[in-house]
C-alpha cells in the first residue's frame, strides 16, 4: 500500500503522484464535544481517514488534517 499522506512523502514521491493525478484532499473538522466516550476531534479524524481511503482508491495525496473551530456551550 502506498503512502498518501503529504507530510510523509519525499519531494520526488510528491512529483510522481502529481504526474499520476494532480489531486490533494484537505480533511477538516471541528473540535467539539461528543460525550465522554469519544475524543474531541472525532469529526476531523473521520475526515482524515475518509480522505486517506479515497486517495488510496483514486490517487492523489492527503494534506495534514485541519482541526477547526471549537465546541461552544451558550446558555443564552
Amino acid at each position: 500500500m502506498r503512502t498518501v499522506q503529504l507530510e510523509l512523502l519525499r519531494p520526488g514521491e510528491i512529483l510522481e503522484e502529481q504526474k499520476r493525478i494532480s489531486l490533494v484532499y484537505v480533511p477538516m473538522g471541528p473540535v467539539e464535544w461528543h460525550s465522554y466516550h469519544m475524543p474531541m476531534g472525532t469529526d476531523a479524524l473521520i475526515a482524515q481517514e475518509t480522505a486517506r481511503r479515497l486517495a488510496q482508491k483514486t490517487g492523489g495525496v492527503v494534506a495534514p488534517t485541519l482541526f477547526m473551530g471549537t465546541e461552544r456551550n451558550d446558555s443564552r
